[in-house]
């Protein structure tokens, strides 16, 4: 639990500026603290079912109400001008953001990455992002073998 609130501190005034956006960024530290570390989709489902449930008893609130783009999304590092954790609306200027830096890597790096950035890796990222700005982060990357 003390996950979660860690997750919840990386937020700011300026990120959580109505009760529905303290909403969804716990909604979001449960998924990020519980939900990945679940091994099959079944297990996830039915976290992700438990998750609405009790968003819906103890907020009062459904998931749709609150949640208008899914999958949620948070981080710091896509804004240069608003460099606190926030939720990511536009999941497509994320990705951009993620390529630019993917470039810069690739103009002072000896061996560049031919990378193809889509919805599930951008996620990934911000994941471990997210994981190494928390206080004695750690995580396993795993991976099946031979997709890089």
């Amino acid at each position: 639990l003390s996950k979660v609130h860690q997750g919840i501190c990386l937020c700011s005034r300026s990120s959580l500026p109505t009760a529905e956006d303290l909403m969804k960024c716990w909604a979001h530290e449960c998924q990020r603290v519980f939900q990945d570390r679940l091994v099959n989709k079944n297990d996830a489902d039915w976290f992700f079912d438990n998750l609405k449930e009790v968003m819906e008893t103890n907020f009062k609130k459904q998931w749709k109400q609150i949640v208008k783009i899914e999958p949620l999304v948070f981080c710091d590092f896509v804004d240069a001008k608003q460099p606190y954790y926030q939720e990511i609306l536009d999941h497509q200027n994320l990705s951009d953001v993620l390529q630019t830096f993917l470039m810069d890597y690739n103009q002072t790096a000896k061996h560049g990455m031919e990378l193809v950035l889509f919805l599930s890796a951008v996620q990934h990222v911000a994941r471990v992002v997210r994981v190494l700005k928390t206080p004695l982060g750690n995580a396993l990357l795993v991976g099946v073998g031979g997709s890089g």
